[in-house]
C-alpha cells in the first residue's frame, strides 16, 4: 500500500468505530429502550442518507476551499455534536421518553447537517489519491478494515450490554466511545495529503446537471443502485422490530448478530481485490444481488413463522447479509469511480449522492411506517413484519436485473467469478496481502 494512502486506511477504521454506533444499531436500541415506535426508527435511518442532498450546494463549497479542508471542517463539526447526544443520554434518566426522543432528533439532525455538507469532498479526494490500476485491490482492503472495525464494535457493543442492564447511563457510555473514536479519525484525516481540485466546467456558472445525467454508464448505475438501496433500507429498519416485538429478544442479544455479518464481510472483501481488477465489477453485483434477495426471503421466513427461531436461521440470515452486502459495496463503488469522468467528478458524485439520498432517507420511514400501520395483521404467514420482507425482496431482485444494464469494458462472466471465489482460503489470504 502507498504510504499516502495509511492516513486514510486509520481514518476509516476510527470513522467507523464512531458513526457505526451513532447511525447504526446502537442509536435504535437507545430508542427502543426510549419506547419510540418503528416510524420514529425508519425517520432516524433515513436522516443520515436523506442528508446527503446537501451534498449537491456542497460540491460548489468543497471546489472552493478544497477537498481536505472540507472534510477536517465537517468531521471536526460533527463530532463535536457527538456530545449532545452523550448530554441526551444522561438527560434520559429523569426526562420523559418522548422529550428525549426528540432532543435525539435535534441532535442528529445537526450531526447530519454537517456530514452532508462536508460529505461532497471525500470520494473526488479518494479518487485521486487511488491510481486507477489498483483502486480494486485499495478498496477492498479498505472495505475488509471497515468490516473489522464493525466486528471490533460490535464484539465490545454485546459484551458491554451482556454485563449491564440497559439503562440511559449505559448508552451514555457507548455513545461517549463513539465520540472518542471519532476525534481519533479526526487527527488521522489531518494527516492525509491534499490534491489539488479539478473544477467542472464553467465552474462560476449554473452546474449542467441534465448533461451530467445523460452519461449513460452513470445514470444506469446511479438507477440500479437506488433500487437496490430501496430493498437493503427495508433491511435495515425492519429486523431490530422482528426480534424485539415479535421474539422478545434482549437488546445483548439482537447486539450480538451483527457480528457474524460483518466477519463474513471482512472474509468476503478479501477475495475481491485482485479479482474485481481482473474479473470486472458485473458478476460480482450479480453474485451480491442474488444473495440480497435470498437474505430478504430468509427474514421473511422467520417474521412468518416459517421456519423456526433457531441458531441455523440466524446464521444463515447474517451470512448472506455479509456475503451480498459486500459483493454490492465494493463492486458499486469501483464501477462508479471508473464510469465518471474527471472533469466535474465532484457534481457527479453530489448527483448520485442526491438520488441516494432521496432513496434512502425517505423509505426508512415508510418501511417503519408500514410496519406501525399494518399492526397485528395477519394472512397465514404474512403479517406486519413478513410482508415488507416480502415486497423488499421484489424489489431487491429488480435492482439485480438493472444492474446487468451497467455497461463495463472488462469483465468476466458470474459462472468465471464464482470459480475464483472458491478459490482455497490459503490462496485468498496470500493473495490479498501480496
Amino acid at each position: 500500500m502507498q504510504p499516502r494512502l495509511l492516513p486514510v486506511f486509520a481514518f476509516h477504521v476510527f470513522n467507523t468505530l464512531s458513526w457505526s454506533i451513532v447511525q447504526g444499531f446502537p442509536l435504535l436500541l437507545f430508542l427502543k429502550f426510549l419506547d419510540a415506535p418503528a416510524t420514529v426508527l425508519g425517520l432516524m435511518l433515513g436522516m443520515t442518507p436523506f442528508f446527503q442532498l446537501l451534498q449537491v450546494p456542497g460540491a460548489r463549497w468543497v471546489e472552493r476551499v478544497g477537498y481536505r479542508r472540507a472534510a477536517v471542517q465537517g468531521w471536526t463539526g460533527r463530532n463535536l455534536v457527538l456530545l449532545g447526544l452523550v448530554a441526551v443520554a444522561v438527560g434520559a434518566l429523569w426526562l420523559p421518553p418522548v422529550w428525549a426522543i426528540v432532543l435525539t432528533g435535534l441532535v442528529m439532525l445537526l450531526y447530519n447537517l454537517l456530514r452532508g455538507m462536508s460529505g461532497a469532498a471525500f470520494m473526488p479526494w479518494l479518487s485521486q489519491l487511488t491510481p486507477p490500476e489498483v483502486r480494486g485491490a485499495y478498496l477492498a482492503r479498505e472495505k475488509v478494515a471497515i468490516q473489522c472495525a464493525l466486528l471490533v464494535n460490535f464484539v465490545l457493543i454485546a459484551t458491554f450490554l451482556g454485563q449491564q442492564v440497559s439503562s440511559a447511563l449505559t448508552f451514555a457510555m457507548i455513545f461517549g466511545y463513539a465520540w472518542v473514536m471519532g476525534a481519533t479519525a479526526v487527527l488521522c484525516l489531518r494527516r492525509i495529503p491534499d490534491v489539488p481540485v479539478q473544477p467542472s466546467p464553467n465552474s462560476t456558472t449554473a452546474v449542467p446537471w441534465k448533461i451530467l445525467w445523460s452519461h449513460q454508464p452513470f445514470r444506469r448505475q446511479v438507477i440500479a443502485m437506488a433500487t437496490m438501496h430501496l430493498a437493503q433500507a427495508g433491511a435495515g429498519v425492519l429486523w431490530i422490530p422482528v426480534l424485539r416485538d415479535r421474539y422478545g429478544l434482549p437488546d445483548a442479544a439482537i447486539a450480538t448478530l451483527p457480528i457474524l455479518s460483518a466477519g463474513t464481510n471482512a472474509l468476503c472483501m478479501m477475495t475481491l481485490g485482485r479479482v474485481l481488477d481482473g474479473a470486472g465489477s458485473r458478476p460480482v453485483l450479480a453474485v451480491g444481488s442474488a444473495m440480497s434477495v435470498l437474505h430478504l426471503l430468509l427474514w421473511a421466513a422467520l417474521a412468518g413463522g416459517l421456519v423456526p427461531y433457531g441458531l441455523t436461521i440466524l446464521l444463515a440470515i447474517q451470512l448472506t447479509a455479509g456475503a451480498g452486502f459486500a459483493c454490492i459495496l465494493v463492486a458499486a463503488e469501483r464501477l462508479i469511480l471508473s464510469n465518471v469522468p474527471g472533469q466535474g467528478r465532484s457534481h457527479f458524485f453530489a448527483l448520485a449522492s442526491l438520488v441516494y439520498g432521496l432513496v434512502l432517507g425517505i423509505s426508512p420511514m415508510l418501511w417503519g411506517a408500514v410496519v406501525d400501520l399494518l399492526g397485528s395483521w395477519t394472512w397465514g404467514p404474512l403479517n406486519n413484519h413478513s410482508l415488507p420482507y416480502v415486497a423488499a425482496a421484489v424489489v431487491a431482485l429488480i435492482a439485480g436485473l438493472l444492474l446487468r444494464r451497467i455497461p463495463e469494458e472488462r469483465h468476466l462472466t458470474t459462472a468465471a467469478f464464482l470459480a475464483d471465489l472458491v478459490r482455497m482460503p490459503a490462496r485468498t489470504l496470500a493473495r490479498w496481502w501480496a
